[in-house]
């Protein structure tokens, strides 16, 4: 159960961009925080139903947007949400997610993590029941792990871009802002393109997507990681992540676009293969394509082919 909420709570907060934690029902009428990474302290602390923001969703079984400074907390939340696990009517617990800076949660996000919390708490129904049937000696106990991840999967699968109408982005700025981001923080990253390349796009889609290619070629790949962006004819441009790693097997392509589709291998670096999942979706939602690029030698190249602005 401990493996299913820390896989949970990691993909609720990648996909929703989020700090988080979970809390489970405890007893008669009290959520217990069970999982909380980013406050630690918090674990074993029990709220009643009907009291605070987790209680009163607990109570009512509603999801909740919170913004400002709320009942007794110390710090501002400048955006989070508050989801209750659900399943059949019963309530598992509740998922609470706090954006990070600069994301700001509108009500397609509240609802694309009632939905997400909605299938995790099927994982979780099946979890507790492999738990159970395996103490028990039960012959097919592993058939409900089966259908977790089947779950699992559905949930990281959610809908979470929010529809928008595209506009002309700048990615070469985009590019710049990004690498210049990566160099702070010690991730030294090359950059190649023409000052100014002009796409039909969403400037925080386009962000966040080559962000995610970025932190996958420093975490998956090695030295050197690159953003090359072209214009590819009148009609295209194409922009290039690359690093100088093992590479992604051709067989094994299709698969690490996949939730939770990574190679695990030992040079790899932590993670739960959601990235190249959450490009997909925020590429998608842009009208472009996102594939593998063959490389002459060692290493990987994923390329974003958008439609050049006119």
């Amino acid at each position: 159960m401990d493996a299913v909420l820390d896989v949970i709570l990691t993909s609720a907060a990648r996909l929703f961009e989020a700090e988080g934690s979970i809390m489970l029902v405890a007893g008669a009428g009290e959520l217990e925080v069970v999982a909380a990474p980013d406050n630690p302290a918090a674990l074993g602390a029990r709220v009643p139903f009907g009291q605070g923001i987790a209680g009163k969703v607990a109570a009512t079984q509603k999801a909740i947007l919170v913004s400002g400074r709320t009942g007794k907390l110390r710090r501002s939340v400048d955006s989070a949400m508050c989801v209750p696990f659900v399943q059949q009517g019963r309530l598992f617990g509740i998922l609470n997610l706090s954006a990070v800076a600069g994301r700001h949660y509108a009500n397609h996000d509240l609802v694309a993590a009632g939905v997400f919390a909605g299938i995790a708490a099927n994982a979780l129904a099946e979890a507790r029941l492999y738990e159970k049937q395996r103490r028990e000696g039960a012959p097919d106990a592993a058939h409900h792990l089966a259908v977790m991840l089947k779950h699992m999967r559905s949930a990281a699968s959610v809908n979470f871009v929010e529809p928008a109408v595209d506009e002309r982005v700048d990615a070469a700025a985009v590019g710049r802002d990004l690498v210049g981001e990566a160099e702070r923080i010690g991730r030294p990253t090359d950059l190649r393109g023409p000052r100014s390349l002009l796409v039909v796009g969403r400037t925080q889609t386009l962000r966040r997507a080559v962000k995610e290619l970025i932190d996958n070629a420093h975490l998956h790949g090695r030295p050197p990681v690159r953003l090359i962006f072209e214009a590819d004819g009148d009609r295209h441009v194409v922009l290039t992540v690359s690093d100088g790693g093992p590479g992604v097997p051709a067989a094994e392509r299709s698969t690490v676009f996949e939730p939770f589709g990574r190679l695990d291998r030992p040079s790899d670096g932590p993670g739960i293969g959601l990235g190249l999942s959450i490009v997909t979706r925020l590429v998608e939602a842009m009208g472009a394509t996102v594939a593998f690029a063959d490389t002459a030698g060692s290493g990987s190249a994923v390329q974003i082919r958008l439609d050049r602005a006119r």
